[in-house]
């Protein structure tokens, strides 16, 4: 569902102090949530974490996919990862309910989203 894309475009925006409990962490940083895919988890607006960890079937994911036009940024997504193999991620979204399927030769990245209880080192 395109609108839920958003696009990684290389712009910082701001620059936010890290919670306690990633303080030391490298790779993490910060995306501001542009939608309501994912309502009721994550507002739009809301700030989220992310790293470039692997993530777990349950855990919430951003997707980066490929650019589809040369010097263009990819579409990324957040959503729920609900599985993963060698050759598809399957993920879920809210609002509207639903699935997407992404074939791994398409996406570029994976994200995991640091749950609220590691932010805050518990």
């Amino acid at each position: 569902d395109d609108d839920s894309a958003f696009a990684f475009n290389g712009q910082v925006i701001d620059m936010v102090t890290r919670p306690p409990g990633i303080a030391n962490r490298k790779g993490v940083f910060a995306l501001r949530v542009g939608n309501t895919s994912m309502v009721p988890k994550f507002e739009d607006g809301e700030r989220v974490y992310v790293e470039p960890r692997k993530p777990a079937i349950g855990e919430y994911v951003v997707i980066e996919l490929k650019p589809t036009e040369e010097g263009q940024p990819g579409k990324s997504f957040i959503k729920r990862l609900v599985g993963m193999n060698s050759g598809r991620v399957t993920v879920e979204q809210f609002n509207p309910k639903g699935r997407l399927e992404f074939e791994r030769d398409e996406i570029k990245d994976v994200f995991r989203v640091v749950p609220t209880a590691e932010l805050l080192g518990m």
